[in-house]
């Protein structure tokens, strides 16, 4: 198994359990309409560099933490193994934007690439200073296409 496959696993693993526990113990709610726009406008800045395939572009919007963990060249290799459907969707639809009332907020994305094959991901973002960025992406089972 390539060593990027191996950092992409294990960075699945330690997200997940650690952005399931965050989002357990948060109080979650509605995001008022500033932090639901500017949470949309992230993601989806990020998701039109992924579709333009500017992965470095795509790399600025991610957290000051995850940038700190994975170079540029890291981050587009976990892109590019890790989210095939993301990498190579042609439409997303943003869910419902939650937030915590501090500095963090999830929304679910669905996207679908061009055989038409559909992926959820729960994209977690964290408030740094101005902007919104995001903090990671993890696979959602829950959400199919159609039901968000």
């Amino acid at each position: 198994m390539s060593s990027v496959r191996c950092v992409f696993l294990l960075l699945g693993l330690v997200l997940g359990g650690q952005l399931a526990a965050q989002e357990d113990a948060g109080d979650w709610r509605l995001s008022p309409k500033p932090i639901r726009d500017a949470v949309k406008q992230t993601v989806e800045a990020q998701l039109q560099a992924i579709r333009a395939k500017d992965f470095e572009a795509a790399y600025r919007y991610a957290s000051r933490g995850i940038r700190r963990q994975f170079s540029a060249p890291v981050f587009a290799a976990m892109l590019k193994r890790g989210y095939p459907v993301l990498v190579r969707h042609t439409s997303a639809d943003l869910g419902v934007v939650r937030d915590d009332r501090e500095n963090d907020a999830m929304v679910v994305v669905t996207v679908v690439d061009q055989l038409q094959r559909s992926a959820a991901y729960r994209y977690y973002l964290t408030h740094e200073g101005e902007a919104w960025r995001i903090d990671g992406v993890v696979a959602d089972e829950a959400h199919k296409r159609g039901d968000i």
